[in-house]
Parts: C-alpha cells; sequence; structure tokens
C-alpha cells in the first residue's frame, strides 16, 4: 500500500489567543476518496480530523509490522537455550541481588560479578582497610548467589591519578597489582578478569588497549590466577568492540561488549568474531534482556554468556 505524508499544522487556542502551534508529520494510505474525506473533515471538523488521522496512522504502521510464522506443533524444534547467567555486585545492591536471585532462581545464577579498585594508591602492594571495606560488600552480595562458583573481576571505582601514566593511558602494572591485591582479599580463585570497564568512554580515564594487553600478560605471569580467563574490552559502544578485541586477543580467552551504544548488526558481528578466533563471546552487563535475544537466534548460543542483568 503506497502512503501519503501529511504535513499539519495543528494550533492550540485558549481564550482566543494562539497558544502553541505543532507541526506533525504523518503517514496515511493513499487513496483520492480517503484524501477528499479527510480534507473535509480537517475543515469543519478539526478535533475529529486529527483522531481520524492518528487512528489510520497506527492502523498503517500495525499492518507493516505483520509476518507469517510457520511452525509445526507436534515438531520437536530446535533448543538455542542460553545456559550461563550472574548478577552484578560492582553496583553494590542487595535488593538487586535478591531480586535477581528470586525472578532468575538461585540455581540458574552460576556466575556473579565482584570489583577491585583503583581510587587509591597502593601500599605495600596492598590495598586500604576502606578498600577492603568495599570488596567486603561485594562479596557479602556474591555469596548471596550460592550456585554461582566463577566469579569475574571488574574494574569498580574511580581512578586516583597515581595509576595513571597520562590522558585515557594507565600504568599496567600498578593496575594489575591492584587486581592482584583485590584477589588476595577475597581469598580465593577468579574464573574471569575484565582488566577495563567501558574504556572507550572516555571519561572513565581508562587506559588504551596496549594498557589491557599487558595487563593480562602481568596477570597471567602471577601464580594468583591459574587458569584464569581474561576478557576485553567490555566496551560501552559494541560499534568499537571489535577494534579493543583484536590488539588483545592473543591473551584474551573471552570477548566481552556492553550494547548501551551502537548498532545490532555490529552487535551480531562482534559476537561471530569472537566465536570464529576461538574466544567465548559474552555481554558482562545486560541493560535489557533483549540483548540475549541475537544468541537465541544463533546456533552458537551454547557458547554466549550472559550476566548481570542491573537495576535500572
Amino acid at each position: 500500500m503506497m502512503f501519503l505524508k501529511w504535513r499539519v499544522t495543528f494550533c492550540a487556542f485558549l481564550s482566543d489567543i494562539e497558544k502553541s502551534m505543532t507541526v506533525l508529520t504523518l503517514f496515511v494510505p493513499d487513496s483520492p476518496v480517503l484524501r477528499r474525506l479527510l480534507l473535509a473533515v480537517a475543515r469543519f471538523q478539526p478535533g475529529t480530523f486529527l483522531v481520524a488521522l492518528v487512528a489510520l496512522m497506527f492502523a498503517g504502521s500495525l499492518r507493516a509490522q505483520d509476518h507469517t510464522i510457520l511452525f509445526s506443533p507436534t515438531d520437536a524444534g530446535v533448543t538455542r537455550s542460553i545456559t550461563n547467567w550472574g548478577l552484578d555486585t560492582c553496583w553494590p545492591s542487595f535488593n538487586n541481588m535478591q531480586r535477581g536471585l528470586i525472578f532468575m532462581g538461585t540455581n540458574n545464577v552460576n556466575i556473579v560479578r565482584v570489583g577491585f579498585v583503583v581510587d587509591a594508591p597502593l601500599t605495600n602492594s596492598d590495598i586500604s582497610a576502606t578498600q577492603k571495606a568495599a570488596l567486603q560488600t561485594h562479596a557479602n552480595l556474591a555469596n548471596m548467589a550460592t550456585a554461582a562458583t566463577r566469579w569475574d573481576m571488574n574494574w569498580a571505582s574511580t581512578n586516583h591519578p597515581w595509576y595513571q601514566s597520562g590522558a585515557n593511558t594507565v600504568y599496567p602494572d600498578r593496575w594489575a597489582a591492584a587486581i592482584l591485591a583485590a584477589q588476595r582479599y577475597y581469598n580465593r580463585s577468579i574464573w574471569m578478569v575484565e582488566g577495563f570497564n567501558e574504556p572507550d568512554y572516555t571519561y572513565n580515564n581508562e587506559g588504551s588497549a596496549q594498557n589491557l594487553y599487558d595487563i593480562f600478560g602481568y596477570l597471567q605471569a602471577s601464580t594468583n590466577f591459574p587458569g584464569t580467563l581474561m576478557a576485553g574490552g567490555s566496551t560501552l559502544n559494541n560499534d568499537v568492540a571489535l577494534a579493543w578485541f583484536k590488539p588483545v586477543a592473543s591473551r584474551a580467552q573471552i570477548g566481552t561488549t556492553h550494547c548501551l551504544a551502537g548498532t545490532v548488526s555490529t552487535y551480531v558481528s562482534f559476537l561471530q568474531a569472537v566465536a570464529a578466533s576461538n574466544a567465548v563471546p559474552f555481554n558482562p552487563e545486560l541493560h535489557n534482556v533483549v540483548e540475549a535475544f541475537p544468541a537465541l537466534t544463533w546456533e552458537n548460543a551454547n557458547h554466549y554468556i550472559c550476566n548481570s542483568i542491573h537495576p535500572y
């Protein structure tokens, strides 16, 4: 069906004084009879015209979205379930953790995200008492997820200048030392480390892809992280996720991105490119469950991991 674009000016009057005017561009079906009818109604019954025009607009939109789906009610179907789910403590919230465990089911939450902090210099390679208190909050929340045997460590603080070597660059040895100090405090094995969190958001003042590569090197050389998987680059914008993953791919077993910006096509391309490189695609920060849907239509869904439904 063809559609005409109608540019209509609606004027609001109060006490015969024009108060406001809004110009709307709507799409209505292209029909000579309908055009004459709408013009007549617009002239003599403007209120009725507006209601009719909006109704036609939505009716046209609904028709444009119709799809035919063929299925068999007796077919066994194909399972594309995602079996790895987690919750996040890096924005510490008891209510969020409790709600997540109730709605997701405690037994279904097998990953939990905890933080490391870089908001104060290290002293004798250790974090401060205040920082340890912050990590204890993360640990207390993480322990609520009794089936979550895999802990993912992620940046969870502001950055102190002591760690900064320049604008959006860091000292990899100092950054890695802070991660090591956090692991020692947690006193447990860490399944995965995200060295940065949304480093493409330059306001965070995190490091470069080269810095991340070097940080992974320090951690992999440490006896504190036997078998720990390195993950990057946990970008805010999935359009740039591959550009952050490729420089660290030789040291990263997991490719990570968020979906706060970017297109669906680049998101899917990133997931497929990571899998093709024999790494595991991972979304460590679902801001909406819709972000998990691309994996449900993908035959390698079992290799896709989702984590941390956020409270907003």
